[in-house]
């Protein structure tokens, strides 16, 4: 249920919580003040549009900085599952981003993660002929805390963790 009118909303809680005890309530509402009294009139899950938003705007500014759709997508669903209360407390965990000051509105730049089981995995770049096959160009690798800029065509992936960045 989204809809904008805050009153609305408390008052088809109550009603559908009446009519059906065992629906499952699935709620909008635009204030996080709003959450708690929600629940407490029978709602399974309230989303609140300013934590959304936010939500938003962390996932966004995550993958500007290059971190891969994966781990955004884990982060999000994290800050999701326990209700929000990691914004609640605004005690956010450290996520670490790439320092990369390049931004080419023209360009897409994007990161992926090479795990083990991979094919590409242990094999030098040249190997992989990211530029002739795919039209890729690799603009560096991470693995775990060592970033390995323009790195050279002999150059192996080696780290199960390993993240590249194209």
């Amino acid at each position: 249920m989204a809809i904008p009118d805050p009153d609305g909303t408390y008052r088809i809680a109550q009603v559908v919580r009446n009519l059906n005890p065992k629906v499952y309530i699935i709620m909008c509402t635009r204030y996080v003040e709003d959450v708690e009294d929600l629940y407490k009139l029978g709602a399974n899950e309230v989303i609140p549009e300013e934590f959304e938003t936010s939500v938003e705007i962390f996932a966004r500014v995550l993958g500007w900085y290059l971190i891969p759709c994966d781990e955004i997508d884990k982060l999000v669903s994290e800050v999701r599952a326990d209700g929000y209360d990691m914004l609640r407390s605004m005690a956010l965990a450290k996520s670490r981003v790439v320092d990369l000051e390049l931004h080419i509105p023209e360009i897409e730049i994007t990161g992926f993660r090479v795990e083990k089981e991979t094919e590409v995995a242990g094999k030098t770049i040249r190997e992989i002929q990211l530029r002739s096959q795919y039209g890729v160009t690799l603009l560096a690798i991470r693995c775990g805390d060592r970033t390995i800029p323009n790195p050279d065509t002999s150059e192996k992936k080696r780290s199960v963790r390993g993240i590249s960045f194209i």
